[in-house]
């Protein structure tokens, strides 16, 4: 018995660091992810949804990681001894011998996976800021931006934490787990592990989806733009006729009334349509969505 299981401890040490390499970039994107990154999630609960989504990842990359970990020097490169002789045979028999890439490279490796996780957790998140921004834009045009205070830290508009919330809820509730992990699998083909990422396409990457959050950040807010420019100007117009009623002040509980009636009305698809592109986006993370 023991001496199967000292021939299985080889095998069974490159797996173990074959799944650490892969929770490196696990736990760098989980730390910013929508939902699972947020600062309201235990720290406790958000390295449990790593370990989970590196048993999830592990299977299907385990031997690139695997490959990467013996460049860096982190693995056993020989096979487990034959049988009949022991772990200690000595060189030339089969017995362990560490692979040669020195504690340099098994270090540029270790930050080049975290770097990855974060950058592309990051790329993710731009998705959440694109909810934010057009939240923002609706508070402004329609005159919410001060309607129940602000919450947090930072002076948010309680618009833009309600399309925050309710799309991270949407998402959550469409599989992001499972979206998650199958995007963290096409990291590994997009960026192998033991390469560090081109910075240039990196930066393009994160440019595309940037310009692309704006865009579907400004098409959330269009309609409320549009309405809200048609009744300031209308609000203009019959305050110059009539100024002694000041009709700005006196329409600003219809404003609020209709925001809310607009907000009711447009909310809904506004999230379906922020939930189909983030959606597309996991999907295929190499096609920035429209």
């Amino acid at each position: 018995m023991m001496a199967e299981l000292a021939a299985l401890a080889p095998f069974a040490g490159r797996e173990l660091l074959a799944a650490a390499l892969v929770f490196l970039r696990v736990a760098g994107a989980v730390s910013v992810f929508p939902a699972f990154g947020e600062t309201a999630v235990p720290l406790r609960i958000r390295l449990a949804i790593a370990v989970a989504l590196t048993m999830a990842v592990a299977p299907a990359v385990g031997g690139i990681a695997d490959e990467a970990a013996a460049t860096a020097g982190l693995a056993w490169q020989e096979a487990a001894p034959r049988p009949g002789q022991g772990i200690d045979a000595g060189p030339g028999t089969g017995g362990e011998r560490p692979g040669g890439g020195g504690p340099a490279a098994a270090l540029a490796l270790v930050l080049t996976e975290v770097a990855i996780g974060l950058a592309f957790g990051l790329t993710l998140r731009l998705f959440v800021q694109a909810l934010a921004t057009a939240g923002a834009m609706i508070a402004q045009a329609t005159g919410l931006s001060q309607l129940f205070g602000a919450g947090g830290n930072e002076p948010t508009a309680a618009v833009a934490q309600l399309l925050v919330l309710g799309g991270v809820t949407l998402a959550l509730s469409a599989g992001l787990h499972v979206q998650a992990a199958a995007a963290l699998i096409w990291t590994y083909a997009a960026f192998p592990p033991g390469r560090p990422p081109d910075p240039s396409l990196l930066a393009d990457w994160h440019l595309e989806t940037l310009a692309a959050g704006f865009v579907l950040a400004f098409r959330m807010a269009a309609p409320f733009l549009v309405a809200g420019l048609v009744w300031n100007l209308a609000l203009g117009a019959v305050n110059r006729a009539m100024p002694q009623i000041l009709a700005t002040l006196a329409g600003a509980p219809a404003t609020m009334a209709g925001a809310l009636v607009l907000l009711l009305l447009l909310l809904p698809e506004g999230l379906r349509l922020w939930t189909d592109a983030f959606a597309a986006f996991l999907a295929a993370p190499a096609e920035i969505p429209p």
